[in-house]
């Protein structure tokens, strides 16, 4: 009678597992991609409506039947997606120039627990302290660095598994949306230049505001990141110790003898 019980509650299990390692998956498309995607065409519509104002803007979306809303809002969705990944490897590229610094500086302070996993995964140890952020080649041996060590952290710990895909998301989210930023502040000012639409102290201001509040969240998201890496690893790896030598002589009982005492 427990045998249909327990293939039931297994075919239950495994669909819970499926489910739940699809749910960071959406999660991370949903928030490192469509967002800064969709944010980027929002930013270059509203600003090609308001400088060239689109005749009869408002009535059209006002006679818009709920089924063109919703086709519109799909298309939307699946644009903002394409234009996420699209922003990905710009983001990326801006983001490198913190990141870097980060994961070295953190590496070193956490070298006993770096060395203890290339242990384990049985790697050649790195020399952290020779290493240079600015280095291509050292830039490439961070890189592979925080990679098994996020995989690591995935295969043995369930609490990395599920939190980190949070983190990570919020991270490229940032480093998207820098990137979109700096692309469509191109892309405004050389629409500006070819129309003669004048470069005003709020163009200037607007974008160079945009672009480093932008890039101070991305280095704030990829400092917390990096830190939620290294306290997950404490928490997996235990870091052997070596016993310390005794200082004191052992204690010994002693036998009192008849005419002695305490």
């Amino acid at each position: 009678m427990n045998e249909p019980q327990n293939e039931a509650s297994a075919a239950e299990s495994g669909t819970l597992t499926k489910v739940a390692s699809i749910v960071p998956e959406i999660f991370y498309d949903l928030i490192a991609r469509v967002v800064p995607g969709f944010c980027f065409v929002a930013i270059l519509a509203g600003t090609y409506i308001a400088e060239t104002g689109v005749p009869h803007f408002e009535a059209k979306a006002e006679d818009m039947g709920w089924t063109a809303s919703t086709i519109i809002l799909l298309i939307a969705l699946l644009l903002a997606y394409g234009i996420g990944h699209l922003l990905t490897p710009i983001g990326d590229a801006l983001s490198q120039q913190c990141r870097y610094p980060i994961l070295l500086r953190a590496a070193r302070h956490e070298s006993a627990l770096v060395h203890e996993l290339q242990t384990q995964l049985k790697e050649t140890k790195l020399s952290l302290e020779k290493m240079r952020w600015f280095s291509p080649k050292d830039r490439r041996a961070l890189s592979r660095l925080y990679e098994r060590m996020h995989a690591y952290l995935k295969r043995q710990d369930e609490q990395s598994r599920v939190l980190l895909p949070k983190s990570q998301a919020e991270a490229a989210l940032s480093s998207n949306l820098l990137g979109g930023f700096v692309l469509a502040a191109i892309i405004d000012g050389v629409y500006r230049y070819h129309t003669g639409v004048p470069f005003t102290r709020l163009f200037w201001g607007v974008w160079v505001a945009f672009i480093l509040l932008t890039a101070w969240t991305n280095a704030y998201r990829t400092l917390r990141l990096i830190n939620k890496h290294f306290a997950y690893l404490a928490q997996v790896i235990a870091i052997p110790t070596v016993a310390k030598p005794a200082t004191e002589a052992p204690v010994t009982d002693k036998k009192v003898g008849a005419g002695g005492g305490l």
